[in-house]
């Protein structure tokens, strides 16, 4: 009798210590079911996967750990204490999400395409407010070959090249990819603040996707969305920064200019024996520049629901060039939402607003460097003239192109509407 009563009591404390645990696996970016997702006792091989609907069972002793793990995100371990049934949520593990590259069809680790692939982020262009991206990311991108050509309000005045410059008579420019489609605006069209990351492919993989058109590289914008679970964030920032010509070489004033054309016995003009005699002359160089300016605002609110995720933007960028009338002021309105409108199916859009104003020609200060110091920028009424002196038609004024009527507007849509099928 002594011993059936032993036995029992080891049967129950086997029973005890060894049962079964169940539970559910969650997706903690969406709160789903995380299909694929493995349970194993720690230290062993056993082990089992989820179902369709996330639910797992495994037997366990008590003080087994087991582990829960699933690609590219954060294992979770949790210690037995017995029959149990437990819920545990999986997060992405940015850290080694981060280590892979989409290349082509497939993917490769970052270390293996190092010198094909070039990461910029949102902090790093934000720390270098500009009116045009590119801009931003002179000098900061290995590879990347940005050449300034000229200076406007706009920062247009730009060559960029990935891999050089392979034709003669096409086009070297990059392909650039917004959001999933092609753009072939100005860089100045872009809202830098609304962008949250620039991958740059620098080798042939690119062409696995985009063919003939990523021969010259391909430059992939990502802009800003919300992540699931995000608590509404309403940002807004603003920049101011100047710009001035510097180096500018030391012109002659008009005495100087005046002495060595009479030691050369030339004649002079009505204009400038007038300008002389009066003791003025024209520093053309300094009338056709200023101290330029540009600010920056932004504005935007970003958060999710239950359902939906969204990133809504406005921005004004007036931009103040170093020539004498030179401006750009662009105000760009982004809305990007999804919605999961079923257990498989969310709805999404991607979409920009944009209205530009490059109105009014800037003084052409190039000129300035040729013209006579004795030559007249304006009439005895204060109007701008059209020659700086009377009896030569190729004088051409600077600022005269001050007097023409310029206005250049434009609206733009962008908007990539799409469906995801889970």
């Amino acid at each position: 009798m002594k011993k059936i009563i032993l036995l029992f009591f080891l049967v129950l404390t086997f029973a005890a210590a060894n049962g079964q645990v169940r539970g559910k696996i969650l997706d903690g970016e969406n709160n789903e079911p995380l299909l694929g997702a493995t349970v194993q006792v720690k230290g062993t091989l056993r082990g089992t996967m989820v179902d369709v609907n996330g639910l797992f069972t495994i037997d366990a002793s008590v003080g087994d750990v087991l582990v829960f793990s699933f690609v590219g995100y954060k294992s979770v371990e949790h210690p037995v204490t017995g029959p149990e049934e437990i819920t545990i949520t999986l997060f992405p593990d940015e850290t080694v999400l981060d280590e892979v590259v989409v290349v082509g069809y497939g993917v490769q680790k970052r270390s293996d395409v190092t010198g094909s692939v070039a990461s910029v982020s949102s902090r790093m262009l934000e720390s270098r407010p500009e009116p045009n991206i590119i801009q931003s990311l002179q000098g900061a991108v290995a590879g990347l070959s940005i050449s300034q050509t000229g200076s406007n309000a706009e920062g247009s005045n730009t060559i960029t090249r990935i891999r050089g410059s392979k034709s003669i008579t096409a086009s070297n420019f990059p392909l650039v990819i917004l959001d999933g489609i092609p753009f072939s605006g100005s860089w100045a069209e872009i809202n830098p603040n609304d962008i949250e990351s620039i991958e740059i492919l620098k080798d042939a993989s690119s062409a696995a996707i985009y063919g003939a058109r990523g021969a010259n590289g391909v430059i992939l914008i990502q802009t800003k969305r919300a992540k699931a679970g995000e608590k509404i964030t309403v940002s807004y920032d603003a920049s101011l920064t100047t710009y001035k010509a510097v180096n500018i070489p030391k012109m002659m004033d008009g005495p100087t200019f005046y002495e060595r054309k009479a030691e050369a016995g030339l004649s002079f003009s009505f204009t400038e024996q007038e300008s002389y005699d009066n003791g003025e002359w024209t520093d053309w160089v300094d009338i056709a520049l200023r101290r330029g300016l540009n600010h920056l605002h932004n504005l935007s609110i970003r958060g999710s629901g239950e359902k939906s995720r969204y990133y809504i933007s406005g921005s004004f960028a007036d931009n103040r060039g170093i020539a004498v009338n030179d401006q750009f002021r662009r105000t760009t309105l982004r809305i990007n939402f999804e919605h999961d409108a079923g257990k498989y199916l969310t709805i999404g859009t991607s979409t920009q607003f944009g209205y530009y104003d490059r109105s009014g020609k800037e003084a052409n200060f190039s000129e300035a460097y040729q013209l006579n110091p004795l030559g007249q920028a304006y009439t005895e009424t204060g109007d701008i003239r059209l020659q700086t002196w009377e009896d030569n038609n190729y004088a051409r004024n600077p600022l005269s192109s001050l007097n023409e009527i310029d206005n250049d507007y434009k609206n733009s849509l962008i908007t990539n509407n799409y469906l995801l099928v889970r």
